[in-house]
């Protein structure tokens, strides 16, 4: 998931399940769903998805690797 300007785009592979959990979590913070429109894969949606999920992996790695008595 990512944000957009003041939209949130997500990949799923079941868009009803995650239309009914984005509007419960959306509706937990006083937030309104207006609509959920399918489209398809922009290069821009995999390049953010490739970084974040990378980045997921490093803070991953990060707090499972001792500190190897290097000065943070």
């Amino acid at each position: 998931m990512a944000l957009f300007g003041n939209k949130i785009h997500f990949l799923t592979r079941d868009r009803e399940a995650a239309k009914r959990r984005l509007a419960s979590v959306l509706a937990a913070g006083n937030v309104k769903l207006t609509s959920v429109i399918p489209r398809k894969l922009s290069m821009e949606d995999v390049f953010v998805y490739r970084v974040l999920s990378l980045e997921r992996g490093r803070k991953m790695v990060s707090r499972s690797t001792p500190n190897m008595g290097y000065a943070p």
